[in-house]
């Protein structure tokens, strides 16, 4: 049971790790387009000057983009703080509370994932939570 809960830890703590880069991505881009926006000049075409249209466009690209960044980072926060306590638990030896923790946190992304986003990101998102069903209805 400790070695499953570990596992899925880990898992959840790899997972963790590419949110904050996948977020910080998303900070980036979102500075790139506010940095397009003031260095869009001279976009004439057939005689119309689109620059106006060029660069406000970047800029609701660019707040748009940093709205969903600043959601998505207390998305992060939240995953780091389970990771923490995941850990807090199996130090304890809590192992079915940690492993019920996981079965929620990563059931209920597992829901959002294979409606919003992805398949093959949900195939991830499987993992601890098998692993955690196994520890919570395994035999000591």
């Amino acid at each position: 049971m400790k070695n499953l809960s570990i596992a899925s830890t880990v898992l959840m703590a790899v997972y963790t790790i590419f949110l904050i880069l996948a977020d910080l991505r998303l900070f980036s881009v979102s500075a790139a387009f506010g940095h397009m926006s003031k260095s869009v000049t001279g976009w004439i075409i057939d005689g119309a000057d689109l620059s106006v249209i060029a660069g406000a466009l970047s800029v609701s690209v660019s707040v748009l983009i940093l709205i969903f960044a600043v959601v998505f980072l207390f998305f992060c926060i939240t995953c780091v703080v389970l990771t923490a306590i995941s850990y807090w638990l199996i130090r304890r030896k809590k192992y079915k509370a940690d492993a019920w923790m996981k079965i929620i946190v990563f059931g209920f992304a597992l829901a959002g994932c294979l409606k919003l986003v992805s398949f093959w990101i949900s195939i991830l998102l499987i993992l601890p939570v098998v692993l955690s069903v196994i520890v919570v209805f395994g035999k000591k």
